[in-house]
């Protein structure tokens, strides 16, 4: 144990978490994914419902063909951002995601589809 403030603190070696991992085998390493805060806190199953259950009444009530409807979709890749990361819990069902923040510099692909069939791709 470290006790003199003016030493530096001692590394830990690369094989500590693999180590850890077989002493404790309640531990699991898990990937955890980056998602941009608006998102997860959009992430709500009720109003998803919601939301497409009035889309759906809408098409109907409008009658508007498949072919008339589109979806404009785009992916992001930000630039200098690492991968998803390794993640050790003993929670082994829950999604485990990182919020992050939009301010970055972003490689943008966009797809726009129609109803019936894909037109484009950026």
């Amino acid at each position: 144990m470290q006790t003199d403030p003016a030493e530096a603190p001692p590394k830990v070696s690369s094989t500590w978490t693999h180590r850890f991992l077989q002493r404790y085998p309640k531990y699991h390493v898990r990937k955890q994914k980056t998602l941009d805060v608006e998102r997860k806190t959009s992430h709500d199953a009720g109003e998803l419902g919601n939301w497409f259950e009035r889309y759906k009444v809408l098409v109907e009530e409008k009658v508007i063909q498949r072919a008339d409807i589109h979806n404009f979709d785009k992916t992001g890749f930000q630039i200098g951002i690492s991968d998803d990361e390794g993640v050790v819990t003993r929670e082994v069902k829950r999604p485990l995601t990182l919020a992050s923040s939009s301010n970055c510099e972003l490689v943008i692909v966009i797809e726009m589809i129609s109803g019936d069939r894909v037109f484009c791709h950026l």
